[in-house]
């Protein structure tokens, strides 16, 4: 039989709902895909392939966060095509909410297992375009679940529809391969989480030689024992099959069990569904428990465990335990820890700009001594009577068939990436020493500036946490920036892309993230693209669990989400998943004033700014207002909350110290925009972002005279044919943006992956732009962290990390 494997792809120790992945040959079932999973399943040696099959166990946050990231990224790779996708009650509704902005969706099958409602997708790339852009009018009103399906039956041949339902059998189990493994589901908590069974044929006996001797079977026999099961001999004697081979063995099954709480636990036990003892054609030899602490420490978990045959082994996703809080995560999150503690020590005599590794080791070290003993349990104090229990670290594979049942732990790909020696040569130690210099006589001309940094002043803390663009790599994530105010305790977060909760995690480890996390009082997102939104939705609903933990109420400390019109249809969606998730959204336009009837009526034409130049087909203006009717929809049923959202904004501003907030639309795509935040004090502090654009008059007109302005330059300064058609910036013309708007100073950011280091092109530039941009031009990095009135320290530091980056 072709060998099948169980992978586990932890990449941080508190991750709830990890993805675990089972191979089998070119098959693969996918089971809940957190958020970091986009990031880091190359890191894992994953391959993703056509007719994948993703399983959730809820639809929860924790379990989903990933796919939304994954479909929208992926779309006319061959991992779009074929895929199928199966869970819970609501399902096929909630991803059905989720399509209604994102056409790319149409590769992807839904199945809900509850109620056998389903979403066909389309497995050919061709023929979805010739339905969208031939017959746009006809696609656009049949988009929806309720008319999707026939529609696409109509228009295509069979072999270009993926249907789910093609690999679910009457008993409602999922079969695939030729070998026949099936996956039957196991409901709980009134069908909002499943478990999942896995199931592999019994493995056929073989001929024993020993045997075939014994009855002394004529070779030319053998075709009709094989053929018909038995053959008779000379002698008159009938000789079976099964009397000349081994005996079958029953098929290894493997449980994938996630119990949040302790009622689904109770149902367990009582679920006669569930392998406890070996059937006729399987046995079962692995339980992975996804579990919190608290749960897997009731006493009744140790009589749920008891059920399960001796030999069975079982591993858990627990975080909380002590194994996983002594397990250092840092050194996992990305390669620029490596590259930044090299220079910190070389820059030990200036701030502290990037992250102290050894702080963040004691972190945890510090959280487990803090801790109560009876909190400190492992699993064998638990359960010392019930043996095969281990906890799962970062990546285990574990051999369901094919050779011996050995459980493998591997380590993550970059796990030694800080074990590593870096050897920097005389000419680069004479780069930094000069960098140095040029930067200690700067401060000595920055004091008189210094000493009017008082009390009034408003100077935050930045800390970037991702500074890439479209999908994020080991050296950067999505764009995501915090902004922290430490007279009053508050942050504001300038976008939120994908991975965003993990890498504040990376920068203040487990003992200080709660804190943290209570402190962002706002998220300002820029525009509807996976990079700077997708990762908002885990802050958010970890934030919501601190206040759960402590008690607090949502309604004493709430937290503003602003975002534009068009995303109303994925929040709404958002709001429909199992387990509440509580913000309060403010749409751009709606604070802007800006009228919606005309826009509903007329789709895009109507939103047209002075900036904006970009044409729309039929398709999309089609397309816009029969989205647009339901947005319209959103903000008519909700229109009470939201303006009193919009005055609670106005008011939250004032109390995290602005004066002002300004949204001007920017040149990208519809509904871009770029946001301005004055301090509310004397000295008129004020920082400006842009999100993704192209050089915008509006924006440059409101960036006036900034202390920061923070710049998108995804492209280097010969690359403006493609900086215009992906409208977005060259770092050129972001340093231009910065000297038209008299900006103090610029920090360029969401910087292609095409270039680890952006060289400045300073041929043929006026003297201006030269000094501006040697003094006053910074290169973002992930988990770069200054404070506005240091600035000018940051300008040879990052240039001695960019040498790093160029010569990695």
């Amino acid at each position: 039989m072709t060998r099948v494997t169980l992978q586990i792809l932890q990449n941080y120790s508190d991750e709830r709902n990890p993805c675990i992945i089972i191979s089998h040959g070119k098959h693969k079932f996918l089971f809940n895909m957190g958020e970091p999973f986009l990031r880091y399943y190359k890191q894992h040696n994953v391959k993703l392939v056509t007719n994948m099959n993703i399983f959730f166990t809820r639809n929860t946050f924790d379990c989903m966060n990933g796919i939304q990231n994954l479909i929208t990224s992926m779309y006319g790779s061959d991992a779009s095509f074929g895929t199928k996708i199966f869970g819970p009650k609501n399902l096929v509704k909630i991803f059905d909410k989720f399509r209604c902005p994102y056409t790319r969706f149409v590769s992807y099958s839904f199945y809900d297992l509850s109620t056998n409602e389903k979403i066909v997708g389309v497995n050919d790339i061709t023929a979805s375009r010739k339905l969208k852009y031939g017959k746009p009018q006809e696609f656009n009103q049949h988009y929806y679940v309720e008319k999707w399906n026939e529609f696409i039956k109509q228009n295509l041949n069979e072999k270009l529809i993926t249907d789910p339902a093609s690999i679910v059998d009457a008993h409602n189990r999922v079969i695939k391969g030729q070998e026949q493994i099936t996956l039957d589901y196991i409901a709980f908590d009134d069908q909002k989480c499943l478990a999942y069974q896995i199931n592999l044929p019994p493995v056929k006996g073989k001929l024993d030689k020993e045997k075939l001797d014994k009855f002394k079977i004529p070779k030319n026999q053998m075709k009709n024992l094989m053929q018909n099961g038995e053959v008779q001999l000379e002698t008159g004697e009938t000789v079976k099959l099964d009397d000349v081979k081994s005996e079958d063995k029953r098929g290894n099954s493997v449980l994938l069990f996630d119990c949040q709480k302790e009622s689904i636990l109770d149902e367990a036990i009582s679920n006669n569904k569930i392998l406890y003892a070996p059937s006729q054609d399987n046995q079962l030899i692995l339980v992975v428990h996804m579990a919190p602490q608290e749960v897997v420490s009731l006493p009744k978990y140790k009589e749920f465990l008891s059920k399960f045959e001796a030999n069975v082994q079982h591993i858990f996703i627990s975080p909380g335990f002590q194994e996983v809080i002594q397990d250092n995560h840092y050194d996992i999150i990305n390669v620029p820890y490596r590259h930044q503690k090299v220079v910190s020590k070389l820059y030990e005599d200036f701030s502290e700009h990037f992250l102290n590794i050894s702080t963040v080791q004691s972190q945890f070290i510090k959280q487990q001594d803090n801790k109560q003993d009876n909190q400190l349990l492992t699993l064998n104090q638990l359960f010392p009577d019930i043996k095969n229990l281990q906890l799962s670290k970062r990546n285990f594979e574990f051999t369901v068939s094919g050779s011996n049942n050995d459980y493998i732990p591997l380590d993550a790909v970059v796990s030694n990436e800080l074990n590593k020696t870096i050897v920097y040569n005389q000419n680069y130690l004479n780069l930094v020493n000069e960098l140095k210099q040029n930067s200690l006589n700067a401060q000595q001309n920055m004091e008189a500036q210094k000493k009017q940094i008082d009390d009034k002043r408003f100077d935050p803390e930045i800390i970037l946490l991702g500074t890439t663009c479209a999908l994020p790599s080991k050296y950067r994530n999505n764009s995501s920036i915090l902004v922290k105010n430490e007279k009053n305790d508050t942050s504001i977060m300038l976008d939120a892309g994908d991975g965003t909760y993990f890498q504040l995690l990376g920068i203040y480890g487990n003992k200080k993230i709660d804190e943290e996390l209570l402190k962002i009082k706002i998220i300002l997102i820029s525009h509807f693209h996976a990079d700077h939104y997708m990762g908002f939705q885990e802050v958010i609903w970890r934030r919501q669990e601190v206040q759960r933990k402590r008690g607090i109420k949502y309604s004493d400390d709430p937290i503003y989400i602003v975002l534009p019109w068009d995303m109303a249809t994925w929040v709404d969606a958002l709001r429909h998943m199992e387990g509440d998730i509580l913000f309060n959204e403010v749409y751009i336009q709606s604070y802007n004033n800006d009228d919606f009837s005309e826009y509903a009526t007329h789709g895009f034409k109507k939103l047209e700014f002075d900036c904006q130049k970009a044409q729309y087909n039929t398709y999309e203006e089609d397309k816009a207002i029969i989205r647009n009717k339901r947005i319209g929809e959103i903000l008519t049923s909700n229109a009470e909350r939201l303006n009193q959202n919009i005055e609670g904004l106005k008011l939250k501003l004032k109390e995290v110290g602005y004066s002002s907030l300004k949204m001007i639309p920017v040149i990208h795509c519809q509904q871009a925009y770029g946001y301005v935040l004055e301090a509310d004090d004397p000295y008129q502090t004020k920082i400006s972002y842009t999100g993704d654009t192209r050089p915008c008059k509006k924006f440059i007109e409101a960036a006036n005279n900034s202390s920061l302005i923070i710049h998108e330059s995804t492209y280097q300064h010969d690359e403006v044919d493609l900086a215009e058609k992906a409208l977005h910036s060259t770092v050129t013309e972001a340093i231009d943006v910065a000297l038209q708007s008299l900006s103090k100073n610029i920090l360029l950011t969401h910087i292609s992956k095409r270039h680890k280091l952006l060289k400045i092109h300073e041929e043929g530039q006026t003297k201006e732009f030269i000094d501006f941009a040697q003094n006053n031009t910074v290169m973002a990095y992930d988990f770069l962290r200054f404070r506005l009135s240091n600035f000018y320290e940051l300008v040879p530091i990052t240039k001695a990390v960019g040498y790093i980056y160029k010569k990695n």
